[in-house]
């Protein structure tokens, strides 16, 4: 049989008010030793304990009850302001300014740009006639994008020469001295960074010959 020590809270209870009946019962009073004043002392104890226990047990399942209400509020108050923010955010009447004040979120409805990758892979040859193949890998770039092609004379100013959705092309008429090339990829006015610059001899009939960071 444990010992009071090794009881807990609720066991310590019941086990309390039995030794305090039995202590102070009127066949045992004198061989305990106990006094009128210790007999009152246990009785006062055990009565302010069995109070003190009822109260708790009546605000622990007062709590309860306050923190199931509580929760069930927070649920319905929710779900309210998920219904009807859902709603506003979805009328065109309810303006941003007015959102603002409910203090919901205002949404950007304006779609968000694809990136654009630099193109990469850029090749070419010419065929002694003045005219140069180019092609390029589009490096991820989706359907909608436009590939501007610049060239200059080496060392000097960047231009457009022409544009192209495809990802090779011929290009003629060019000047027959060396000529560097670069592709950058458009979509909606938005630019993607320049590829590397190729230098093609659009004289001669070989494949550029090396390449030139932009």
């Amino acid at each position: 049989m444990p010992t009071y020590y090794e009881l807990g809270e609720s066991a310590l209870r019941a086990w309390f008010n039995n030794f305090v009946a039995t202590a102070t019962a009127s066949g045992n009073v004198g061989v305990l030793g106990l006094s009128p004043a210790d007999v009152t002392n246990f009785n006062t104890t055990n009565t302010n304990y069995s109070a003190d226990v009822a109260a708790y047990t009546a605000a622990h399942d007062a709590s309860e009850a306050a923190t199931t209400s509580k929760n069930a509020s927070y649920r319905a108050a929710f779900d309210l302001v998920k219904l009807w923010a859902n709603k506003w955010q979805a009328n065109p009447a309810v303006t941003p300014e007015l959102k603002q004040q409910l203090g919901l979120v205002v949404r950007d409805t304006s779609p968000t740009p694809r990136p654009l990758f630099a193109p990469t892979e850029l090749s070419g040859s010419g065929n002694g006639v003045g005219t140069v193949r180019l092609r390029w890998n589009s490096n991820g770039n989706l359907s909608g994008v436009t590939y501007l092609v610049q060239s200059r004379a080496v060392g000097g100013n960047w231009s457009l020469l022409t544009a192209s959705t495809k990802t090779r092309l011929a290009i003629g008429n060019l000047a027959m001295v060396p000529t560097e090339f670069r592709v950058i990829a458009e979509r909606r006015g938005l630019l993607s960074e320049p590829s590397y610059a190729v230098v093609i001899y659009a004289e001669g009939t070989g494949s550029s010959t090396f390449q030139l960071a932009a």
